[in-house]
C-alpha cells in the first residue's frame, strides 16, 4: 500500500478528497459530523486538510 501513495501528498484538501472517493461536499460535511469520516484539520486560516493514509484506510474499508 505504502508503493500507490507516492503519488498522492501526505495531505489532502477538501477538493482532493472529493475527488478521490467522488462524494458531494454536503455529504462529505455530514459524515464527518456523524465520525462517519476522518476529520479535517486546519491547514491554514483558510484552509483544511485531511491526512492522506485515514482517507485511504476509509476507501478501503467502504470497499470491504
Amino acid at each position: 500500500m505504502a508503493n500507490n501513495n507516492l503519488q498522492l501528498p501526505l495531505f489532502l484538501t477538501r477538493k482532493q478528497v472529493i475527488a478521490l472517493t467522488s462524494l458531494s461536499r454536503s455529504t462529505l460535511y455530514r459524515l464527518e459530523r456523524d465520525s462517519l469520516f476522518p476529520k479535517s484539520f486546519k491547514m491554514s486560516k483558510r484552509r483544511v486538510g485531511y491526512m492522506r493514509d485515514e482517507v485511504l484506510i476509509w476507501l478501503t474499508e467502504k470497499r470491504g
